[in-house]
């Protein structure tokens, strides 16, 4: 199941960025954000130097600059990240919704997101998709480098983007161990294999808790008891 859905992510991300490229190229925004990108080169050589001569005052200067063109480029990106949450909107809570729960990803590998009422709904993905997908983080940057000065951006986003990332490890590293992850809990939803059911899941997971259960009384007998009951 964890590869069907790695997989599945893979396929689904694939196809987001393919059309988000296919829309970026036209943005009239694309030549401040390649100057800006090779500005970032020239600083990250920069960079580098000051490093390699130990030269602190040129180290501070170049991370300075860094941070300038960090913002100046989070400026320019503005309508890319709107796009992109408008694409993982349409795709990931619009289609799916409307496509049984499934994305083209799960489509082709059989799987499906559901709830208790098995159809999951509109509002369960839009809590889904707005964590696993950040697009909440990507608004809230968005909204601060609007209204933040340089300085005050550079120090607030540092902080929105850990948070970024410890909520969504939180949402990866429980399905490793087959658990949960934090979008499906909040969600109350899951993922299966199409034509289970999220009932016969909780099924399952009980049965194979039980047998571990008893596999570990039958362990704990051998080893304290010799395999001898009520000694």
């Amino acid at each position: 199941m964890l590869l069907k859905r790695v997989g599945a992510y893979a396929i689904d991300m694939i196809i987001i960025l393919l059309v988000a490229r296919l829309i970026g190229s036209a943005l009239p925004n694309q030549d401040k954000i390649s100057a800006i990108s090779v500005d970032s080169q020239a600083v990250v050589e920069e960079f580098s130097k000051a490093v390699n001569s130990e030269n602190v005052e040129e180290l501070e200067k170049a991370n300075e600059k860094m941070n300038s063109l960090n913002y100046q480029l989070s400026r320019a990106s503005i309508p890319n990240d709107l796009m992109m949450v408008g694409l993982y909107f349409l795709y990931f809570i619009v289609f799916q919704r409307y496509n049984n729960g499934q994305t083209l990803g799960k489509k082709l590998l059989k799987l499906e997101v559901v709830d208790e009422d098995d159809v999951v709904s509109f509002k369960k993905l839009m809590i889904r998709s707005v964590i696993l997908y950040a697009m909440a983080f990507t608004l809230i940057d968005v909204l601060l480098v609007i209204i933040l000065k340089e300085s005050m951006y550079i120090s607030v986003s540092t902080w929105v983007s850990l948070i970024k990332y410890l909520s969504l490890l939180c949402c990866f590293l429980p399905m490793l161990v087959g658990k949960k992850g934090l979008h499906d809990k909040l969600a109350g939803t899951t993922v299966v294999l199409v034509g289970s059911d999220i009932k016969d899941e909780g099924k399952a997971t009980k049965w194979k808790k039980s047998v571990d259960k008893e596999k570990e009384i039958k362990k704990y007998r051998v080893n304290h008891t010799s395999g001898k009951k009520g000694r």
